[in-house]
């Protein structure tokens, strides 16, 4: 018992060390009872759980959409209530942003979930909390942090994902090697997407060195570590256009880059310019984004942030975003003339 113990506690000082931007979890069906059972606080309490999930967060579900349907089903069963509008309204939200990532394999020979076939498959799944019904407690081994309703917020999962959240990640140069930068910050908001959109204004104006190294390094990683490769759409840059020459230069390293992948990873880089006059503001805002169909992030220094040199990150902060920041601030440059390239 007391190895046991141990084990487990080993297991959540490597979880409190992970520095992802984005958490896989699992929530049982049996969570929404245990709320119901629970009175009003419970109620309140979910609905706090899922608008954290919102900010940060993708729910493993099975391949056959069996959590869904047995979620939404017991949410269906609560009585009519604000707290019921609410719960839906965010599971709503949950799946308009496709945060629920089908990549639990069901047992197929029942229809009902078996809260053990998560468990079997959360290291292979690589989900990080699992949020159980009561009942089910007692149930799990020691692969990953778990807790009931009424413990939720005192676990350390909570602690931390609130607190990237709220104040992102702050990383110093050379901190990380910078395969591990894109495996431990990167991945999970990356494998299972379906397009990628990067917002850098002087992307195409600086393209080369760290800029250029940075993208090629992600390229190559992106080729070998998307889940979904035959399913994904595009890359999508946008950045203001360069000279001729520079466009020129893109379009080569970028297509010499393609062919040594052998990738067919489509990219569109979408050149904004200005129609009026040159006093005005440059096209595209400030800040720096990477947009996935699940997840928004903000990058601080843009997408120059590995080191050619040292093969390590260079200083930058992270944040989570709302998709919605991004979108207004590509909108108000809509009297921008946009040229596409495609590669």
């Amino acid at each position: 018992m007391i190895l046991g113990q141990m084990g487990f506690l080993k297991n959540l000082s490597k979880k409190c060390l992970v520095i992802e931007m984005i958490f896989y979890v699992y929530m049982s069906p049996e969570v929404i009872q245990d709320a119901n059972n629970g009175g009003p606080f419970a109620m309140d309490s979910l609905i706090g759980i899922l608008r954290g999930f919102i900010q940060n967060c993708c729910v493993l579900e099975f391949e056959d959409n069996r959590l869904q349907k047995a979620v939404f089903n017991n949410v269906n069963q609560l009585p009519p209530s604000d707290a019921r509008k609410g719960i839906m309204t965010l599971l709503g939200v949950l799946k308009k942003q496709n945060r629920f990532i089908c990549n639990l394999v069901p047992n197929y020979n029942v229809e009902s979930i078996n809260i053990l076939d998560v468990d079997d498959q959360v290291e292979s799944t690589l989900l990080d909390f699992l949020l159980a019904g009561k009942n089910e407690m007692s149930t799990f081994s020691a692969k990953v942090e778990t807790a009931s309703l009424g413990n939720y917020n005192q676990s350390r999962f909570e602690s931390q994902r609130s607190n990237l959240a709220s104040n992102g990640r702050v990383f110093q140069d050379g901190e990380l090697e910078q395969l591990e930068f894109l495996e431990e910050v990167l991945k999970k908001a990356f494998i299972h997407s379906k397009r990628i959109e990067i917002c850098d204004g002087i992307f195409g104006e600086q393209f080369g060195d760290e800029f250029e190294y940075t993208f090629s390094k992600l390229f190559k990683w992106l080729s070998k570590e998307l889940i979904e490769l035959d399913c994904f759409e595009k890359i999508i840059i946008y950045c203001r256009k360069p000279s001729v020459n520079r466009v020129h230069y893109m379009k080569t390293q970028l297509s010499d880059l393609k062919s040594a992948e052998r990738s067919n990873i489509k990219i569109e880089i979408r050149f904004y310019q200005l129609n009026g006059s040159q006093h005005a503001p440059k096209p595209l805002p400030h800040d720096r984004f990477i947009i996935t169909d699940q997840i928004a992030l903000t990058i601080g220094r843009g997408m120059d942030f590995l080191n050619k040199k040292t093969k390590k990150n260079r200083n930058t902060t992270i944040h989570c975003c709302m998709k919605d920041d991004f979108t207004k601030s590509i909108n108000t440059f809509s009297n921008c003339t946009i040229e596409s390239l495609i590669i």
